[in-house]
């Protein structure tokens, strides 16, 4: 199951039994009573999982080895609300730029990207990428992105996240800010926010 990446569906596709075990797991958050239910339920889990238990209201994070707290983790990241648009086919900054966040990592971190977006022609996407600077230069790719493709073109921004895993990075201090391209047409976004989990080496 690890390292499955990203998905997403259109109208449609059809949900596999796979689907749901690979990429569905690793882009959602579990919520358990306690860590007894959470490791009963997690016999096998992936790095990069994420799970939250209730008794303590903690947010835990997978390391490949154990369980560690969110807190204990170097983090960071930034919001912004304004509603922006691009008819840019190639990866490029809004209007305003980002949001960004800067975090020390070592060779892999976790990248959290949330947006309302939409596009004005119907089967076309909008997607929302993150660009990575200092340290470590990674480009913009459709395979690490947030994206959604309207069914019309009167569909509604709608609200989605998505988590992606970088690897092989430099160790350092690294800047990751999210771009955005259309694959047609003109793709818009609403309340843009990333947040940075440093992942170790």
């Amino acid at each position: 199951m690890a390292g499955a990446g990203y998905k997403s569906w259109v109208d449609g596709d059809v949900l596999s039994a796979n689907d749901v075990n690979t990429y569905l797991m690793e882009q959602a958050v579990m919520v358990f009573a306690d860590s007894t239910a959470r490791d009963a339920a997690l016999t096998a889990p992936s790095e990069g999982m994420f799970a939250f238990t209730k008794d303590d209201n903690a947010f835990k994070f997978y390391t490949g080895s154990a369980w560690q707290s969110v807190t204990a983790l170097n983090f960071d990241g930034s919001i912004v609300a304004t509603e922006q648009n691009t008819t840019s086919t190639s990866y490029t900054d809004l209007t305003t730029v980002g949001p960004s966040a800067t975090v020390t990592t070592g060779t892999k971190a976790l990248v959290f990207v949330k947006a309302r977006l939409t596009n004005s022609t119907a089967g076309q996407n909008a997607y929302m990428g993150c660009a990575i600077s200092g340290a470590s230069t990674v480009a913009a790719a459709d395979s690490q992105t947030l994206n959604n493709r309207p069914s019309d073109s009167n569909n509604p921004n709608i609200g989605m996240a998505s988590m992606i895993i970088y690897t092989g990075l430099t160790a350092g201090s690294n800047t990751f800010t999210a771009k955005y391209r259309t694959s047609g047409g003109t793709a818009t976004f609403v309340n843009r926010e990333i947040f940075v989990l440093d992942l170790g080496s």
